[in-house]
């Protein structure tokens, strides 16, 4: 009895005050009253830079250490049991569980992983809730490349908007045209995929009539927020980092307002690379992200 003063749990944290609820304070069994997290450690299809398959656990870290205002509870029903390596097995177990995501609880955010996640949870969430959907993308690259051979995460939005284009409105936001090679912009336009170029988001009231206006059809909306976004000083550690980027109070206050004209169900974040990341800055910064997403998840 004497030494429970001398020993703490193994990762309680220092500050001593039983007031201070943090978001890990309120995960509990999962359930339609609460948003979930479903962590995705993939990142077999990258041709950059190795590592987002780390990022899900660091992004609990960051993010279950945050204050939950506007959020009264959250589940997290852990990681994809994935199969290191073997894209087969590990994308048809991506989708089976992201079926049971959606069907268990309030919204989803996913935690990838290489942005070739996003191909295997969209059309899931799409065949699960049905309607049409508006998948907003906050990316400084197009992910239309086509390949002779190989894998690459830089191919999922071509793929997913050719299996799905009757049923999906697409909006990029943060394109930078230097890092895309041209005829990613003509086959973005053949495909009927919008975008809007970080230097076209001075005006964010402007920036999210656009977004509305594109994905005017669209009955609820996905979003995937891939690391790169955002501007180096905001997130180095991403798998592509592209300077002239977005920066995390713009992608905020978008997704606040479109949360008032539609309704979100899920989302994911991609390409984060924890071992690329000096000072824990992108991470930091990609939980607050998640937050926001979480919370507007809560209210839908």
């Amino acid at each position: 009895m004497g030494g429970s003063s001398l020993f703490r749990k193994p990762g309680s944290r220092m500050i001593r005050d039983p007031l201070d609820t943090r978001l890990g304070d309120l995960l509990e069994k999962c359930s339609s009253r609460c948003p979930c997290i479903v962590g995705i450690p993939w990142d077999w299809s990258t041709a950059g830079r190795p590592g987002a398959r780390h990022a899900p656990q660091r992004l609990r870290e960051h993010l279950y250490s945050l204050n939950p205002h506007g959020l009264e509870c959250l589940c997290d029903l852990g990681d994809t049991n994935i199969a290191p390596g073997d894209p087969g097995v590990s994308f048809r177990r991506i989708s089976e569980a992201s079926v049971e995501a959606l069907r268990t609880c309030r919204g989803v955010l996913f935690l990838g992983g290489d942005h070739s996640v996003t191909r295997y949870t969209v059309p899931q969430v799409l065949r699960t809730l049905g309607g049409k959907a508006g998948l907003l993308v906050f990316d400084a690259h197009l992910d239309l490349r086509i390949l002779s051979e190989g894998l690459s995460s830089g191919t999922y939005l071509g793929e997913l908007v050719e299996e799905m284009k009757e049923s999906l409105e697409v909006v990029i936001v943060g394109v930078r045209r230097h890092n895309n090679p041209g005829y990613m912009f003509e086959r973005a336009k053949a495909l009927g995929v919008s975008y809007m170029e970080a230097t076209d988001l001075e005006d964010l009231s402007q920036c999210v009539e656009k977004i509305l206006k594109k994905i005017s059809g669209a009955d609820w909306i996905y979003v995937s927020v891939d690391a790169d976004s955002l501007d180096p000083s905001q997130c180095p550690g991403s798998n592509s980092p592209s300077p002239a980027g977005l920066y995390v109070r713009e992608i905020s206050k978008i997704l606040e307002k479109l949360s008032e004209a539609k309704r979100f169900v899920g989302g994911d974040i991609v390409e984060h690379v924890p071992s690329l990341d000096p000072g824990e800055i992108c991470g930091r910064s990609l939980a607050y992200i998640a937050y926001k997403i979480l919370e507007i998840l809560s209210r839908a």
